[in-house]
Order: C-alpha cells, then sequence, then structure tokens
C-alpha cells in the first residue's frame, strides 16, 4: 500500500453580478496525475512550507499567479485521502479563500495551462456534460 503525501488545495472564491465564483485551474494534459483535469490549484507539502496553509499559498502562487500573503486568510474547510486501492495517494487538506482584489489569474503554463472562474453550477454542468 502507497502511504499518502500531504498535499493542500485552495478553493479560491469571489462575488460576481450573477453569484459566487470559484477558480479552477486546467492540469497540464501531459501530467501523470489527473492530466488534462480542471481542479482546485494546489499541491504536495515540501520541505520548506511552514505547514498545509503556507502549501496552499505557495501553491496557488505558483499555479494561478493569486498572492495571499497571510496563510492564516486560508480557512480549513475538509480533508480528503485518496483510498488505499489507488497507486498515486494524497492525503489532502481543503481550504477556502476569498479572491484578492482585481484578482485574475496567470497560469505558469508547466504545471496548469488553463484558469477560469466559474460560478459552481457551471463547473458541475461541464463535468456532467462529457
Amino acid at each position: 500500500m502507497t502511504v499518502p503525501r500531504v498535499a493542500a488545495s485552495v478553493i479560491v472564491l469571489r462575488d460576481s453580478t450573477d453569484g459566487p465564483e470559484v477558480l479552477l485551474v486546467q492540469r497540464n494534459p501531459d501530467a501523470r496525475f489527473m492530466g488534462g483535469a480542471w481542479v482546485f490549484p494546489g499541491g504536495a507539502v515540501q520541505d520548506e512550507d511552514s505547514d498545509a496553509a503556507g502549501t496552499g499559498v505557495r501553491e496557488l502562487g505558483e499555479e494561478a499567479g493569486l498572492r495571499i500573503e497571510d496563510p492564516a486568510a486560508l480557512v480549513a474547510w475538509s480533508r480528503w485521502i485518496t483510498p488505499a486501492q489507488v497507486k498515486i495517494r494524497f492525503d489532502t487538506w481543503f481550504f477556502v479563500a476569498r479572491a484578492p482584489a482585481n484578482a485574475e489569474p496567470t497560469v505558469d503554463g508547466q504545471e496548469c495551462v488553463d484558469a477560469r472562474w466559474l460560478r459552481p453550477e457551471q463547473a458541475l454542468d461541464a463535468v456532467s456534460a462529457r
């Protein structure tokens, strides 16, 4: 059985005239894990990270170009652990954060190749349409 790597994902929310929107980034289609998937920005904890919230702040900057200076601005929401039968496993902490004012994501072009703001209903409809 593979021991899961500790990771963090950040659910970034902003207000719009049509209601709340969430930021999703598209993983590089060539990625070994979940290539091409639309996901919340995030990744595995590294040695330089102070904790999972620090990982979330770092990954949000790396993958979406959004800067949240204070990890305390991230609110712990949930924790999911990949099932034991999966070969690539993560013990992921999910955090929720308000988008910085006038935030426009810019992807790194390596790990993530696209980003967009969607209302949660739009994101769910896109998955259902597949």
